[in-house]
């Protein structure tokens, strides 16, 4: 969330916004591990930005797109299970995320 956080402010500061939908294509779970004091997860998802376009604010027009590695990208994700600060009550988090690839 921060990174998208900043990926967006970056995007604005440019006078750039995007139209367009991502979606998770097919996700893999790697791992399981209950036993845990937080309990952890670890998944492998394939998501499609094809149809996500970088536009100029001032005219909607399409920016020039730079090199790419494709329009599908995986992604490898580490959920724990575990209170917020403040709370007992235990939520799914994710803590780690990372590119890894084309899928």
């Amino acid at each position: 969330m921060i990174a998208l956080a900043g990926q967006v402010d970056f995007q604005l500061s440019h006078g750039w916004y995007q139209t367009g939908d991502a979606k998770i294509v097919e996700t893999k779970v790697q791992s399981v591990n209950l036993d845990l004091e937080q309990p952890e997860v670890r998944l492998t998802s394939c998501i499609d930005s094809s149809t996500l376009i970088t536009r100029y604010v001032s005219n909607g027009k399409p920016i020039p797109e730079a090199g790419s590695d494709g329009k599908r990208r995986q992604f490898q994700s580490k959920l724990v299970f575990a209170p917020p600060a403040g709370s007992q009550v235990k939520r799914w988090f994710l803590v780690e995320e990372k590119a890894v690839g084309s899928c």
